[in-house]
């Protein structure tokens, strides 16, 4: 049945979250894939993130992530006037 390993959720995203210091993407976009394309799915994803929140009033509300990672959305939310707080598996 193949790898007998078994699969630590909190050691797999502490080790994503220090790639966020070699190369952010691969912390927190598509984990083995090159930088260009990484980006461009960054990219797309604020396009849609943005076109999602449009219209929303976020001033002054409170704003739960789950699943945060290394906090890349922070300053997206906190820009829009939000009180942000973020949870995550990984303390890294």
């Amino acid at each position: 049945m193949g790898n007998s390993k078994t699969y630590d959720v909190e050691e797999y995203w502490n080790y994503r979250a220090t790639l966020a210091y070699v190369d952010l993407y691969q912390a927190v976009c598509a984990y083995g894939r090159s930088c260009i394309e990484n980006e461009a799915m960054d990219a797309v994803q604020r396009k849609m993130f943005s076109a999602m929140l449009k219209g929303i009033n976020l001033k002054g509300k409170r704003v739960l992530e789950l699943g945060c990672g290394i906090g890349r959305w922070v300053p997206f939310i906190l820009n829009l006037g939000a009180l942000y707080i973020g949870v995550d598996i990984s303390e890294t």
